[in-house]
């Protein structure tokens, strides 16, 4: 995860335990330099060294950002993907079981001129199942090209005291202007209900990286790898990581702790 300060050109940023609205650049015991950054409407958009962070507060309410012994206005924010998604008008027909009642198939009418699309939603009322998908689309209803041969849907739903239910029956594949498409479910019998058709647009954030100083340890009697990860400083944001294993066909829980000491 990354914080980026909005805030005007070449700047420094001083941190002090805590922070007095009569600003005395003095007082303040930690600072560091940021230069650079990409300038929006007169704003430039920079990083916050990860260093830093283990002088500031958890809310960075004790930042301060100066220029030539001013204190200077800004912004902070976490960057986060955008995803837009529009919906493309889809009419369904055609829907049959293959032989042997192992597939079920359909086509979909996207009508003429058809706009960018890249995703449907299959509308299923059977629960319990996971299906792989096939899409293909046409100008003509004649000649066929695959858009995705990997596609999957699946849902688990226990009914109980307490109902749980996971369901995922979106499809994504490259965008296409094609108008019809023919979606063929594979893996048994399913009860489809119809479609949606979407052009879905995301935009990704950008990333700060980090690695750390890894070790790692076998614990024999708890049956665990316990790993420990070492950022170098307190207070860095972070939401997410990649463990990388020479290890093959494997699925194992895990638990994710957090410290300022080991």
């Amino acid at each position: 995860m990354k914080k980026a300060a909005y805030i005007i050109a070449f700047l420094f940023f001083f941190s002090a335990a805590g922070a007095r609205a009569d600003f005395d650049i003095h007082a303040w015991s930690s600072r560091a330099r940021i230069t650079g950054g990409q300038s929006v409407s007169g704003y430039a958009i920079l990083q916050l060294p990860p260093e830093f962070f283990s002088h500031l507060k958890p809310d960075l309410s004790d930042l301060r950002i100066v220029n030539t012994d001013v204190e200077v206005p800004y912004v902070l924010g976490v960057e986060k993907d955008v995803v837009s998604s529009n919906r493309v008008p889809a009419r369904m027909y055609n829907l049959s079981a293959g032989a042997g009642g192992g597939s079920v198939s359909f086509l979909a009418d996207l009508g003429p001129g058809s706009a960018f699309h890249n995703a449907i939603t299959i509308q299923v009322a059977s629960e319990n199942f996971r299906r792989g998908v096939v899409i293909e689309g046409s100008e003509d209803e004649r000649s066929w090209r695959t858009l995705t041969s990997g596609g999957q849907i699946f849902d688990y739903t226990v009914r109980d005291i307490k109902s749980v239910s996971v369901r995922d029956t979106d499809v994504l594949y490259p965008e296409a202007t094609f108008r019809y498409l023919r979606v063929t479910i594979s893996g048994g019998p399913i009860e489809v209900r119809g479609v949606e058709v979407f052009r879905e647009i995301q935009l990704a954030a950008r990333e700060a990286v980090y690695e750390p100083v890894i070790s790692v340890s076998e614990n024999s009697d708890a049956r665990t790898t316990d790993a420990v990860l070492d950022m170098g400083a307190d207070g860095i944001p972070h939401r997410r990581g990649t463990l990388e294993t020479a290890s093959v066909n494997f699925n194992r829980p895990i638990a994710i702790y957090d410290s300022s000491n080991k």
